[in-house]
């Protein structure tokens, strides 16, 4: 099920960027501590553009906990800087909150290295900085103010000036995901 409500929120991602999300199957199969999440959105792209593992791991405190780490994330060049991993990125924490996950984490390199912060992420105190990559992390869940974007206030009638409430899309987002399809993955109690 957590698989799934990832699939389909990239789906969603994908054709409001005019493509899609083509999913690829992993090589490794899936277990009870890992769950792979990867694909393309052009389906012409020579390389995976999204690649996720959602594993258990130890944490820093000691105990066991879900870690999300995303593992690739490139988004075809005509989708930059419009906001589209920002809207990604937010959707993907909302629901990695909603599904338990102690601890986002990933490595960066060229753009990433300014847009990760830009989303919470800080430098990972325990993995130094290796040549041109930056491991980053961010401890969920996040600080209310920032916690979920999607909530009842949210979907509350349009203002003036906006569509319906179906229109309606997370703040400061660029091509955005409708608040409706967002909120019903959100809705849903994912579990295993």
């Amino acid at each position: 099920m957590i698989r799934d409500a990832h699939l389909e929120l990239l789906k969603s991602l994908g054709r409001s960027i005019g493509f899609g999300f083509h999913e690829q199957m992993p090589l490794e199969p899936p277990t009870d501590d890992l769950i792979i999440v990867q694909g393309r959105f052009n389906r012409r792209a020579h390389r995976r553009e999204f690649g996720l593992h959602l594993v258990t791991e130890e944490l820093e405190d000691g105990h066991l906990g879900r870690v999300a780490w995303l593992i690739e994330l490139y988004l075809p060049e005509r989708c930059r800087g419009q906001g589209v991993g920002t809207a990604l990125m937010e959707a993907l924490l909302q629901l990695w909150e909603r599904v338990g996950v102690a601890e986002a984490r990933a490595t960066t390199v060229g753009d990433g290295q300014w847009a990760f912060p830009s989303w919470g992420f800080a430098a990972d105190p325990r993995h130094p900085r290796e040549g041109g990559l930056l491991p980053v992390r961010l401890r969920l869940p996040r600080e209310a103010p920032q916690q979920d974007r999607i909530s009842a206030a949210a979907l509350n009638s349009p203002r003036e000036g906006e569509g319906s409430r179906t229109q309606r899309s997370i703040p400061d987002a660029g091509p955005r995901l409708p608040l409706a399809t967002l909120a019903r993955i959100m809705a849903r109690p994912w579990t295993r």
